[in-house]
């Protein structure tokens, strides 16, 4: 169980690494990874997910990249590599402690070793290796069923009463009468044990609604006391965040009999909510029929999935749309504004010689500039079909849909003025002691038919015109 969630884990991992770090790529070589802002997007994500080690190889299965210097150059001639890597399939091995990787590289920890190709047009042009530690979670299992053996442990000798029990019915009635309160008298105080320990919330209620039961992991989950649940009446109502989610789950529980893991919200005690997993059993509590709830918190899980679909549409040094994103955006507003025969506007803008600034204040610099001007483009996209994304580089795209050139024009120009503004210092600069960029504009009326590429390749065109021109200029498609 242990190394299906780990591999699962690392595969997620690797999908979202690939989109973010080589999005459109096609070729892979070591100068690749020399650039500064790839070494960043490597860096931050073997730090995010705490990966052990990273490899990177080209088409030819040559190491271009890896996290120990000394892979770098070697190739990968192995019959997996060859047969199953290359050809587009994920290849994972869990390399258990004090055994040998696929690499023969002796592991002080258990970890699972996966490849994940990068394909392109169904075309192989590289793969990347993670070694993903699942140490920690085989002994959090190992943990829980140590814990659970000796619960087992106590229900099984409570079944072992029972037995006794009945070999003695027929000669002896009071003893067995005396024998089965003992037992149903330990049966409550194991669950009551299970019930107050439990790591989920579980709260039982009567058929009105009011709470008659409920556990210490229930309260801590919305943040309550037991006298915050007693001041709304034991009401199980005002534990909802949205009442219609309470109405629908009752609804399916009334139809199945039961009801299993409904994403719903609960309420905390400050008017919050966190996100949770419902289950619903049908059970008799001191004689009356009644519903047991357990309550799983899935509120890390949810803020998890979140980072990564950011991670997977956003660049990660300037917080702006990656070309992903942008890509997907596009597609989608032309045909939306082809239906409703709108006009659609690109601004495509270049940072004016910014090779000149990385050689003269550095890498670190050089980032700190790309980050502002992303946070610039990003003030200039106030509505919500907007979006600013970094095409490449230092190459950056503004999306503007139902927006004609007249108006594409008037924020390009605030774009400028924005930019002359902040005022960072370029004594390189053949145009302004500051830096400046250079904008193509592009428009488009009739979409039926139009292409993505076809808008792109106006605005560029402009963006051409306007860096061979002078740079520090506006050019209108």
């Amino acid at each position: 169980m242990v190394v299906e969630s780990a591999e699962n884990d690392a595969k997620i991992i690797s999908m979202h690494f690939g989109t973010m770090v080589f999005p459109n790529s096609k070729k892979l070589e070591r100068d690749y990874f020399s650039n500064n802002d790839v070494i960043a997007k490597i860096g931050k994500t073997v730090r995010d997910f705490q990966l052990e080690k990273i490899k990177i190889f080209s088409a030819s299965g040559e190491i271009v990249y890896s996290s120990d210097q000394r892979d770098i150059g070697k190739l990968n001639q192995k019959d997996y590599f060859r047969e199953i890597v290359k050809k587009g399939n994920t290849y994972s091995k869990v390399v258990e402690k004090g055994t040998k990787t696929l690499e023969d590289r002796m592991v002080t920890s258990d970890v699972v070793e996966i490849y994940t190709p990068l394909m392109q047009s169904g075309a192989f042009y590289g793969a990347f290796e993670i070694y993903h530690d699942i140490t920690s979670k085989k002994e959090k299992l190992n943990n829980l069923l140590f814990r659970s053996m000796y619960i087992l442990s106590a229900l099984a000798f409570i079944g072992l009463i029972a037995v006794v029990l009945f070999l003695f019915n027929t000669s002896k009635i009071s003893l067995e009468r005396l024998r089965q309160e003992e037992a149903l008298q330990e049966g409550e105080e194991t669950y009551r044990t299970l019930f107050e320990n439990s790591p989920v919330g579980i709260g039982v209620a009567d058929q009105k609604g009011n709470l008659l039961l409920f556990n210490e992991a229930m309260l801590q989950a919305g943040e309550y006391s037991t006298t915050d649940i007693q001041n709304f009446g034991n009401n199980v109502a005002e534990l909802y965040y949205d009442p219609m989610q309470r109405e629908e789950a009752l609804k399916r529980f009334r139809e199945d009999g039961f009801l299993k893991d409904f994403s719903v919200k609960f309420k905390r005690k400050d008017g919050s909510h966190y996100d949770a997993l419902l289950s619903l059993t049908a059970i008799h509590f001191k004689g009356q029929p009644s519903i047991q709830a357990i309550v799983q918190d899935v509120s890390a899980q949810k803020r998890l999935e979140a980072e990564l679909e950011h991670l997977s549409y956003h660049d990660s040094l300037t917080g702006v749309a990656n070309r992903r994103n942008f890509d997907q955006n596009l597609d989608l507003e032309l045909r939306r504004l082809a239906r409703l025969d709108k006009p659609i506007s690109l601004i495509m803008c270049d940072i004016d010689f910014f090779k000149a600034y990385n050689d003269t204040y550095g890498h670190q610099a050089g980032d700190k500039c790309l980050k502002a001007v992303g946070d610039v483009l990003k003030g200039s996209t106030k509505r919500a079909g907007d979006l600013a994304a970094r095409y490449g580089g230092e190459e950056f795209t503004i999306l503007l849909p139902m927006t004609d050139t007249e108006n594409a024009l008037k924020i390009a120009e605030k774009i400028q003025r924005d930019i002359y503004s902040i005022k960072i210092p370029h004594k390189k600069s053949e145009v302004s002691n500051f830096v400046t960029l250079s904008y193509g504009i592009a428009t488009l009326f009739q979409l039926t038919g139009t292409s993505p590429d076809h808008l792109v390749e106006l605005a560029d065109k402009a963006l051409y015109r306007a860096k061979h021109e002078g740079r520090n200029m506006i050019i209108i498609s």
